[in-house]
């Protein structure tokens, strides 16, 4: 273990020397975040929760074939960063985040360091008293960018470290004493900073949130990135339930239904988020895992990474520079926010989340994460028992991760049904749909018709599927016909 650390200290020289200082800085960044220990779960595995909150949009997950530890890691996709990385799990069973501190003084001017020293945590720390002595290692030659930086490893270690330019305050959360209520929280200061506190509403709203969750025994990863990251609450206005029955007023237009949510937990600049999960006593640590998400949380199905499968799917990684899903969760920013002043303001329109009548982007983000959601949890169940081989997870994850990106391109609405009849038929029949429901080109797969005895539409209703933009019923009877609907369709199956 000794050993392990003074190479720690090493290769974090090394890299402050190999990076240099380039002429365009890191920008600032904040996130939301927060650590609970595998103690206070009932499955005895410990959760970390990284919201991260950047200008930088461009944002990937990427698998690093390294010794002494592989790891998985998100990122940006573009090569001056490939010796950074802003959290993730390694194949040890160590997992790291972190959030700026920014009530700890800052070092002007230089190049930021949290991802440097991420990146090599991940590559080098087996256990949270690796992570300590590295830490030690990185205060005495001094740090650039202070930050509190969350932890957990395969040994039930787990904490956060508020780390200043040249001192360390370390949280304990395997102690109960100094994580009595079984999670720490952080957003962007320090408990051990000044008293300059940026965050402070999302830091208090994240403890109330997830308090709430321990309390009604409903805490785990879908909690947290369902319940938590995706939360739209700021200390002015409560928009639940969705949609937002009220209105802002911004740049002289009274936007109804629309809420300003750069204050709030899920933000303009929640660029990604993940959720890692850890292991209990005797498990293997390649069951270590993330669920991960490419854009802003309240627009993005969380999809699961596994440590074991040594990979991760091309739709959330690539160097083209973008991932695949990256950019489909962009354009639905930019669907999701008014152009006011320009399409990366904070004004969303919650009628677009959630319309009122069955659908809107976060239902349909719910519904997609709905049907797989329970089977990847009883699949990782049944592997911590049975550990598949990296194949098995790496089939699991892209084909998976296939299913959900071709989901986001859901078809636009059926319009215009007309009615044909004939002595013994009656055909409907709709034009082709050829658009998304925010406007983009694709080829849908058909079309599902539905029927009911009231003017109401549910998945079970269906009566039939069709390639042709027409469909053959029988000529009703006396009793009447009741209703239609047809819906366009892409169908995948994993």
């Amino acid at each position: 273990m000794k050993k392990l650390t003074i190479y720690c200290a090493i290769f974090f020289t090394f890299f402050i020397l190999l990076t240099g200082q380039p002429e365009v800085q890191a920008e600032e960044s904040e996130c939301t975040t927060a650590i609970i220990p595998g103690w206070a779960l009932p499955s005895g595995r410990p959760l970390m929760w990284k919201s991260r909150d950047v200008s930088n949009w461009h944002q990937e997950y990427q698998y690093y074939d390294l010794q002494p530890y592989a790891f998985i890691g998100l990122n940006y996709p573009f090569v001056s960063y490939q010796n950074e990385c802003y959290g993730g799990i390694n194949e040890a069973g160590f997992a790291i985040e972190n959030s700026n501190a920014l009530n700890f003084p800052d070092s002007a001017g230089a190049y930021d360091d949290d991802g440097i020293i991420m990146y090599h945590a991940l590559l080098t720390c087996e256990t949270v008293d690796d992570f300590l002595a590295y830490m030690d290692s990185t205060a005495r030659q001094g740090r650039t960018n202070p930050s509190n930086y969350g932890v957990f490893d395969a040994y039930g270690g787990a904490g956060i470290l508020e780390a200043a330019k040249y001192t360390n305050y370390w949280f304990d959360a395997s102690d109960s004493l100094v994580c009595p209520a079984g999670y720490l929280v952080r957003s962007n200061f320090a408990y051990n900073g000044g008293t300059s506190h940026v965050g402070q509403y999302r830091h208090d709203w994240a403890d109330t949130l997830i308090r709430r969750g321990m309390e009604e025994g409903i805490l785990d990863a879908r909690y947290m990135f369902d319940m938590v990251a995706r939360d739209l609450s700021t200390e002015t206005v409560n928009p639940y339930p969705l949609p937002y029955s009220g209105y802002v007023l911004y740049q002289g237009n009274y936007l109804w239904g629309a809420v300003r949510d750069h204050n709030a937990i899920n933000r303009d600049i929640s660029m990604s988020c993940f959720v890692a999960e850890g292991i209990a006593s005797g498990e293997n640590p390649l069951m270590t895992m993330m669920w991960a998400m490419t854009g802003e949380p309240i627009m993005t199905p969380a999809l699961p990474l596994w440590m074991g499968s040594y990979s991760v799917p091309v739709e959330m990684t690539g160097d083209d520079p973008d991932s695949p899903m990256n950019l489909r969760l962009r354009e639905l920013f930019d669907y999701l926010y008014y152009p006011y002043p320009d399409p990366y303001d904070d004004v969303i329109d919650t009628y677009k989340l959630v319309d009122g009548q069955g659908g809107g982007i976060l239902v349909r983000t719910r519904e997609i994460e709905e049907s797989y959601y329970d089977e990847m949890v009883d699949l990782t169940e049944s592997w911590r028992i049975n550990f598949p081989g990296a194949a098995v997870m790496t089939a699991v994850q892209d084909s998976l991760s296939g299913y959900v990106f071709d989901l986001l391109y859901q078809p636009e609405a059926v319009d215009y049904l007309q009615f044909l009849p004939s002595s013994a038929n009656l055909t409907m029949n709709w034009p082709t749909v050829f658009k998304s429901f925010i406007g983009d080109s694709i080829t849908v797969d058909g079309y599902k018709v539905y029927h009911s005895g009231a003017a109401y539409f549910s998945s079970g209703d269906s009566i039939g599927f069709t390639e042709d933009t027409s469909f053959v019923l029988p000529m009703p009877g006396s009793e009447g016909g009741g209703f239609y609907q047809v819906k366009a369709v892409k169908e995948w199956d994993y």
